[in-house]
């Protein structure tokens, strides 16, 4: 409605530039804080490997648990299909993807200590 009021109060035809001029004081969106590199990156750090291990093909416990939570946190933080959240990862299927998230899950539930660590990590992503 004010698109279309101010347009004829100046009598102007409406165009996208108009329209973003108009409603940026109304709409703030909020900078994309959490990308699939920040988060990736994010937990590469806390766990000391290098992100692009955790998109490699290997599998040494060093590497795994850290890809699962980055998995698990991408799911949880972006919209990011399960093939999306895969193909970040070296190409993994959309089940290594659904495996990593409830392994995460499980432990959670279980293991006081990998809650802590990885309710830090969320807070740092959310900083």
């Amino acid at each position: 409605m004010r698109v279309l009021a101010l347009g004829s109060l100046m009598h102007q035809e409406i165009t996208v530039s108009m329209v973003e001029e108009i409603l940026e004081h109304y709409v703030h969106p909020e900078p994309d804080q959490l990308a699939p590199e920040r988060i990736v990156t994010t937990v590469a750090e806390a766990y000391g490997v290098r992100p692009d291990a955790l998109c490699g093909r290997r599998r040494t416990h060093s590497v795994v648990q850290p890809r699962q939570i980055a998995m698990y946190l991408l799911r949880q933080f972006t919209e990011l299909s399960l093939a999306e959240v895969g193909a970040l990862f070296g190409g993994r299927d959309h089940t290594t993807v659904i495996y990593a998230c409830e392994k995460v899950a499980e432990r959670l539930n279980i293991d006081p200590v990998f809650s802590d660590k990885l309710n830090g990590l969320i807070s740092t992503l959310e900083a």
